[in-house]
């Protein structure tokens, strides 16, 4: 709180009358302003007994040009002190929150030859200057997916209330009103693959003043395509576990958003009987939910070996699970068409029009026919 005594004089007898100010000032930080009251003052030094004029005259007093005045007569005692007038004004603050302001007074006193005559005083005083510096204020993107992320503000002041922008400041919501350094929120319902601008702002609890971060852009997640719900290959031979020609690998029930297949292969080796590691093949580019591929890396495969594919639709960084290649009750592997077919890992013969999976598979190598177990990958 500011305050101080503003000197004036009296134009009568100025040796036995004094004459002055007091103010004071509280200020509002919240709203950048002050509260000024200033009280005008007459004292008699013992020279009189008392003033004893019978008119009334003018009391005034101005604060920062907002004046104040009264018609009162003005009876001082020996040794007494009077306060003539008083006044309170709100006082706005400067942006920067300084503020220097004139303070006055005058009042007619009296006109007897024993009388103050007329008090005067008059200063310019400085009031307590108001914080307005904004706190700051910087942003932490987290946890993005297609369609949420979560935004941490942080503030180097305590703040109670914090907003955030998706628009580049457009607009704002409010997230919180807690009081503190930091505040969190998880945005929902955001677009994959969507681009936002992210501010945050936040009130310093003081004094009201909001403090912004930067801009952080953002793009959420593609979102994640659905794998396909089947594939199946086909050869032209009428061998199974074997081709002498192109494979071509079919699939569908794929979900959208696709932008592209990854094919991948692995070999039953039947001399080791294992089979090898999955490996990529190749990758088709479609939006298409369904679609082929023709296998020409595996036309010739050793006679016995078995070929079996699986694929996964991508959406650029996003990628779906793989087709079941292996598993009796979703297709897989390879099915030929002829009177034999490889399927979810094992072969199935066609007997009098009866499907029967069978257990082993015989091959010739060298002219010898040996007994060979099937595997399942």
């Amino acid at each position: 709180m500011a305050s101080g005594r503003i000197a004036g004089s009296t134009t009568l007898h100025p040796n036995d009358y004094t004459f002055w100010i007091d103010w004071s000032s509280a200020k509002d930080s919240i709203n950048n302003r002050s509260t000024v009251t200033a009280t005008a003052y007459v004292k008699s030094n013992g020279s009189w007994d008392s003033d004893t004029v019978n008119s009334n005259f003018t009391q005034q007093i101005a604060i920062n040009g907002n004046s104040a005045s009264r018609n009162i007569r003005v009876n001082i005692t020996k040794g007494g002190t009077v306060a003539c007038i008083s006044h309170t004004v709100v006082v706005p603050h400067n942006a920067n929150g300084g503020k220097s302001i004139t303070i006055s007074a005058n009042c007619k006193l009296g006109t007897a030859a024993y009388s103050p005559g007329v008090g005067t005083a008059s200063q310019s005083v400085s009031l307590d200057t108001i914080d307005r510096a904004a706190p700051t204020v910087s942003l932490a993107v987290s946890s993005v997916s297609t369609t949420s992320l979560t935004i941490t503000a942080t503030a180097n002041q305590t703040c109670n209330v914090w907003e955030y922008s998706a628009n580049n400041g457009a607009s704002y919501a409010q997230f919180s009103t807690t009081g503190g350094t930091s505040a969190e929120k998880t945005l929902t319902g955001l677009k994959p693959a969507a681009t936002y601008s992210l501010k945050v702002r936040a009130r310093k609890a003081s004094n009201h003043v909001y403090g912004t971060s930067a801009t952080k852009t953002v793009t959420t997640a593609e979102e994640k395509p659905g794998a396909p719900a089947a594939v199946f290959a086909v050869c032209d031979g009428d061998r199974a576990y074997f081709g002498n020609g192109p494979i071509t690998v079919y699939w569908s029930g794929a979900k959208s958003p696709i932008k592209s297949y990854e094919i991948q292969a692995a070999v039953w080796d039947v001399k080791t009987q294992s089979w090898g590691p999955w490996a990529a093949l190749d990758t088709v580019t479609t939006a298409a939910t369904s679609g082929s591929y023709e296998d020409t890396a595996h036309s010739q495969v050793t006679a016995g070996s078995l070929v079996c594919y699986r694929v996964r639709a991508c959406n650029g960084a996003s990628v779906s699970a793989y087709t079941a290649s292996a598993s009796l009750e979703r297709a897989g592997g390879i099915k030929v068409r002829g009177a034999a077919a490889w399927e979810n890992g094992a072969m199935w013969v066609n007997a009098a029009g009866t499907w029967k999976r069978a257990s082993y598979i015989w091959v010739n190598q060298a002219g010898t026919w040996t007994k060979s177990k099937i595997g399942t990958l």
